[in-house]
């Protein structure tokens, strides 16, 4: 077994910095698209939240008038 070359190095050294650059890239990607989706949900839930409330307060008055 010969000892490892700098060139041998080097390409070691040059795909581990791909790999973790598209990792890096992947994850930032994949989370941003996360908080997207979940700002959206939370979104559409207060919304729901409110017409509840509108509709219980249009119904209390019914009841009451």
């Amino acid at each position: 077994m010969k000892a490892p070359t700098p060139g041998d190095l080097a390409r070691g050294v040059y795909e581990s910095l791909v790999n973790t650059t598209m990792g890096l890239f992947i994850g930032i990607v994949f989370l941003t698209a996360f908080f997207v989706f979940k700002n959206k949900v939370t979104k559409m839930t207060l919304s729901m939240n409110l017409q509840a409330v509108d509709l219980l307060k249009h119904l209390a008055a019914v009841e009451k008038g």
